[in-house]
């Protein structure tokens, strides 16, 4: 039977105390530890007195010469900052290595990169290179995503669905930008865990986005499916306050057409009418509540729940080794297209919560899904109401004679809380009126053009003209008539006039 592989340890943060112990329970062998800083007094008493890991074993050598001198593939664990992960991993591949092993790679959570640069990532060849969440680990996700497909009968449609997570404040790692983030720190849990249960294939828009700034106290955002999926917009809220006594609580409510399920914390609960609840698992751990539970105190960004998780994800991991063939159950957690719609959804609602419009996860808006026919994929108008985009003149009075057109609320902002450099600025339209103003012989053939005055006669256009002939900001209110269809084709027919005229 194959045996597990050597391990080596990059970086000394925080989460090397939960690895280290949890990685040598499972039987892993660590072999190194090599940190890209110098080795400091303190960083050699953690390793030596802490960690138990031999001062020899605490490697000097570079970097590559660690890897030149692997005699066979190690298990490399990456805990050192986010933005390091991608750096490490180029060089963990680099052609430039003299003998070359195929390293399995794992990173370790908060992410902060570029979705297009995890494209790079997924080209490695390696036996095993993920950028991994191990919340999903935890047992009762996995009891709940089979639950949710062999049940499917029984639980019927889903009419909605709630993550929340309350957790203590992150003060003590408030000068890591990453680390002190909510949205990246636990907005990523939340993500990764509905991703995984409601896949990401279907995956449309981020709407309803709020981010409490500067210190990110509260976060909350709504995702939204293609109507195909008949999936209800997922609402996440996640509060982050000082006041509460445990460092992390999660809660997850699916409500559905004939029962209800609910997370909470370690327990997924079943829920029906007139009938007691039913535990159908509880995932808690306590040889790691105890080894952890100060632990996690002490550093409230790797809560207790993470931990166990990563202690589940720990005995997966070695069964894949040792297996070299992984269950489906962690093909599909370590999936690639999990952590890449991951941090995609995260770019889209911070836009989403800077601008106050729905914004698509896929960053193409011009292919972006029509939000009414779900058919279309060129979709050039936005509604000015409730900014979901469409790709017709159709579409558009079907959405504007539904009852499904709210407002977005969203808080004011004054200009001193947002960076300059996300300030849009209004477009000129140019100083000299005279250059611009038509001849009387063209508007007297634009009076007499058939398909300008059929369109005249929608009071809606009659409005939006008159709203912008005594409009204080042009620019910006033309930009947003010219997400309306009906303005666009009505603009269409004037330029026809304009452009056959000067051939004349």
């Amino acid at each position: 039977m194959p045996s597990t592989p050597p391990v080596l340890i990059i970086g000394v943060n925080p989460i090397v105390r939960v690895v280290v112990p949890l990685l040598r329970a499972f039987g892993f062998q660590i072999n190194h530890l090599w940190s890209p800083y110098r080795l400091t007094s303190d960083l050699v008493a953690l390793c030596k007195d802490t960690l138990n890991i031999e001062l020899s074993s605490c490697s000097t050598l570079s970097f590559d010469q660690l890897l030149d001198n692997a005699t066979q593939p190690y298990l490399i664990f990456i805990c050192t900052d986010a933005d390091q992960h991608l750096a490490l991993i180029k060089r963990i591949t680099s052609p430039s290595i003299i003998k070359p092993c195929h390293h399995h790679v794992i990173c370790m959570p908060p992410f902060n990169v570029d979705p297009k640069s995890l494209i790079s990532v997924q080209q490695v060849q390696q036996q095993l290179c993920c950028y991994c969440y191990p919340i999903g680990f935890l047992p009762t996700f996995i009891k709940l995503k089979r639950f949710l497909i062999e049940e499917q009968a029984n639980i019927g449609n889903v009419q909605s669905i709630e993550f929340r997570i309350q957790c203590c404040s992150l003060k003590s790692c408030s000068d890591d930008r990453i680390n002190s983030s909510l949205l990246n720190r636990f907005g990523s849990f939340a993500l990764s865990i509905l991703f995984y249960l409601f896949g990401t294939q279907t995956l449309s828009t981020i709407s309803h986005a709020y981010i409490q700034s500067p210190n990110e106290t509260t976060c909350s955002f709504h995702i939204n499916y293609n109507r195909s999926t008949r999936l209800p917009p997922v609402f996440v809220n996640i509060i982050s306050n000082s006041h509460i006594s445990s460092t992390y609580n999660q809660e997850l409510i699916i409500v559905a057409s004939k029962c209800a399920l609910l997370v909470n914390d370690y327990r997924l609960i079943l829920r029906r009418f007139n009938t007691e609840d039913q535990i159908l698992i509880d995932s808690f751990h306590s040889d790691t509540n105890e080894k952890f539970a100060d632990f996690s105190k002490e550093n409230p960004e790797i809560p207790l729940i993470f931990i166990q998780s990563f202690y589940y994800f720990i005995g997966h991991l070695k069964e894949s080794l040792i297996n070299q063939i992984p269950r489906s159950t962690f093909t599909e957690l370590t999936s690639f297209d999990i952590v890449y719609k991951v941090q995609e959804a995260i770019v889209a609602i911070r836009e989403a919560a800077r601008t106050g419009e729905i914004v698509p996860i896929t960053r193409d808006n011009k292919t972006m899904q029509c939000q009414v026919c779900d058919e279309n994929k060129n979709t050039p108008y936005k509604c000015p109401t409730c900014r979901i985009r469409y790709c017709s003149l159709s579409c558009c009075q079907t959405h504007k004679s539904s009852d499904t057109c709210t407002a977005i609320n969203t808080q004011s902002k004054s200009t001193e809380e947002i960076p300059m450099t996300q300030i849009q600025l209004p477009i000129e339209l140019g100083d000299d009126e005279e250059s611009d103003r038509l001849p009387s012989h063209m508007l007297e053939r634009i009076g007499q053009s058939v398909q300008i005055l059929d369109l005249l006669k929608n009071r809606h256009l009659r409005a939006m003209i008159k709203s912008l002939d005594s409009s204080i900001s042009p620019a910006d209110d033309m930009q947003k008539a010219m997400m309306e269809p009906i303005f666009v084709q009505f603009v269409d027919e004037l330029l026809k006039v304009v452009e056959s005229n000067t051939k004349l």
